[in-house]
């Protein structure tokens, strides 16, 4: 037991670390919240407030510097999610914050200089989003929270111009106090799978215009999934950390016996074979701070101890991750990558 208590303590003084940015965000933000990545120099993040807050945050230099960008039409709205397409087209999913009673998509074309509303989806429907998403510039997704009994689900397959509601009869009921987890969802050519706060995966292999559920993974807790590829994912619990496997897309989900050192939010590593990172808020009592594995969940290294609201890695060199004040951070650490030695087949870390 010493010898695990000094290994763990020693993980957290030598292994990798995360670089404070200058955001220039309000003092009354309660974090920063969710990522969007074009490429290693082109980053955007919105911040998350209790009051409404129409103001992300961008960077096009790799962190370098972070530029203040106002949504303009935003105002009395709070940021539920971001996706950037590339680094013109850019949408941004914002929810009531207790001066407005409707939720609201807004898109810029030109890098965020200007933003439209789009008028066909959560207009004046009393409803929460969560997330919004495209795959490419005309096919693309918003989820947000049950109203009127179901899941309200849009589509869209002209860029936005006009939104389609997703049929009730095409999505499973939810729960009595299901909604999804807001701005936490994964992508993978066309299927899109999300969790909720009732411990089921929603997966969509149509972009959006047909659902189906999991079983319940854990009851009565918040899921956050994330997918290496089609098939290869793992689910982590909100609460009492914990992780399943699915080899299968998510139709089916077995239980890992290694549980992480903490819960959060998880976030596959694109350009590497099996790592993932967790930002940890505390908000469910399950720990707060970063950590990563190297092997699919088998293992994990515990990076910090300061409360995180979501990730993003670019590649394996590079990502972002957010905090609960003004702050976000850049990794400068080690590479998360697990890589085949050359001359005698083990692996080494780099």
């Amino acid at each position: 037991m010493l010898l695990a208590v000094l290994f763990f303590a020693g993980t957290l003084a030598l292994n990798a670390q995360w670089t404070p940015q200058k955001t220039a965000l309000p003092q009354d933000i309660q974090g920063v919240y969710a990522f969007s990545a074009v490429d290693v120099n082109t980053v955007w993040a919105i911040p998350y407030s209790y009051a409404a807050c129409n103001k992300l945050v961008k960077t096009t230099d790799g962190g370098k510097t972070w530029n203040i960008v106002t949504v303009t039409g935003g105002e009395g709205l709070a940021f539920a999610g971001i996706h950037a397409l590339d680094e013109n087209n850019i949408w941004v999913a914002m929810w009531p914050s207790g001066l407005s009673t409707d939720s609201a998509i807004f898109y810029s074309s030109d890098g965020g200089e200007t933003w439209v509303q789009q008028e066909t989806a959560f207009c004046k429907t009393c409803g929460y989003i969560s997330f919004v998403y495209f795959f490419n510039e005309k096919d693309g997704v918003a989820v947000g929270d049950p109203n009127g009994g179901q899941f309200e689900i849009y589509y869209t397959q002209d860029g936005g111009e006009k939104w389609v509601a997703t049929s009730g009869k095409r999505i499973p009921m939810p729960g009595m106090v299901e909604t999804p987890v807001a701005s936490n969802f994964e992508v993978f050519d066309n299927t899109i799978w999300f969790g909720t706060t009732e411990g089921r995966v929603f997966r969509s292999t149509d972009k959006g215009i047909t659902w189906e559920t999991s079983e319940t993974l854990w009851p009565e807790t918040t899921v956050s999934v994330a997918f290496q590829d089609k098939d290869t994912g793992l689910a982590l619990s909100g609460k009492k950390p914990g992780l399943m496997k699915t080899t299968d897309g998510g139709v089916t989900w077995q239980a890992m016996e290694a549980a992480p050192p903490i819960s959060g939010l998880i976030e596959f590593v694109p350009g590497s074979i099996d790592s993932y990172v967790i930002a940890g808020s505390g908000k469910e009592g399950a720990g707060e701070g970063s950590a990563y594995t190297l092997d699919g969940g088998k293992t994990w290294v515990m990076v910090d101890e300061i409360p995180h609201n979501s990730a993003v890695f670019i590649t394996p060199e590079v990502g972002f991750i957010g905090s609960g004040t003004t702050k976000l951070y850049k990794w400068t650490g080690k590479v998360l990558e697990e890589t085949p030695s050359t001359d005698d087949g083990k692996k080494v870390i780099n």
